[in-house]
């Protein structure tokens, strides 16, 4: 039989050495033990300081955060508000008047196919035909929204119309104590010389009062004769359809839409005038 391999003699002292090899350490140098805990060797102040150190940062932190917050919030409702302003009155208008625009155009393209391969059926022509002037007149009765709209623009906010109702007031009513003393000293601040020149512009606040009511007045009858002038204008054109047979009435309509130099002296004939149309020219 081959002969064993001699075994290596043991070592004396080899547990004592592994016993005694060094502890790991953690991240900040602490020794750990084999249940996990650390043994730390810092100082009881250094503890206490590098916790207050701690808590400033995240006091800054959180300080920041919530001001970058309110800058976000201020942001979007600025954008927000013109957003508001651009699709609200005139993005609306214009996308109404674009789906207004290609509406039509689908019905005169119907009407086109009719006429052009003489199609018999007079009862969808005539459909067709009243069709297009109820869509016409329709889109022509959406004016109110842009007066509507001309009335709220003009109104003043909430602010701006307590300083206006607070300057009306008769001489009695900053004499004696109540809501515009309290406001005025204890709530704003305003001293003697202020509140003089507050009074000051009284005269011109009334007369700004006084306006802005005289055009609200005007917006209201100008709507009142939009309707009158639309109702008369509906009515002569009820005597022109009654007039035309519809084939007759579609043929008309065609022709108007395709006939460029038709629609170039419409523009010239209907042009609306313009903001000094009539004024005298100034440098």
């Amino acid at each position: 039989p081959a002969p064993k391999p001699p075994m290596a003699p043991a070592v004396k002292g080899g547990m004592r050495r592994i016993m005694s090899s060094p502890m790991p350490l953690d991240r900040l140098g602490n020794k750990r033990i084999s249940s996990g805990s650390r043994v730390t060797q810092d100082d009881p102040d250094k503890t206490s300081k590098r916790k207050a150190r701690k808590a400033e940062v995240a006091r800054a932190c959180r300080k920041r955060k919530k001001a970058y917050i309110l800058s976000l919030e201020q942001k979007a409702a600025v954008l927000q508000r013109k957003l508001a302003e651009m699709t609200g009155n005139t993005g609306q208008s214009k996308c109404e008047d674009e789906a207004h625009r290609q509406e039509q155009n689908e019905t005169l393209m119907e009407l086109e196919r009719l006429v052009v391969f003489q199609h018999p059926d007079t009862k969808e022509i005539k459909r067709l035909v009243t069709k297009f002037v109820s869509k016409s007149r329709e889109h022509q009765a959406l004016f109110w929204r842009q007066i509507d709209n001309t009335k709220k623009s003009i109104t003043p906010g909430a602010q701006a119309k307590f300083a206006l109702w607070g300057l009306d007031q008769d001489d009695e009513f900053y004499s004696k104590p109540g809501l515009w003393k309290t406001l005025m000293t204890e709530e704003i601040g305003l001293d003697d010389i202020q509140v003089r020149k507050l009074m000051r512009v009284r005269q011109n606040v009334r007369e700004a009062k006084s306006e802005l009511l005289d055009i609200q007045n005007k917006l209201v009858e100008l709507r009142k004769a939009i309707n009158i002038h639309l109702s008369k204008r509906h009515k002569l054109i009820d005597r022109l359809m009654e007039t035309l047979k519809p084939l007759q009435a579609a043929r008309f309509f065609l022709w108007v839409s395709k006939n460029s130099s038709c629609m170039q002296m419409l523009q010239t004939v209907w042009k609306m005038p313009e903001e000094n149309d009539g004024l005298p020219e100034t440098n």
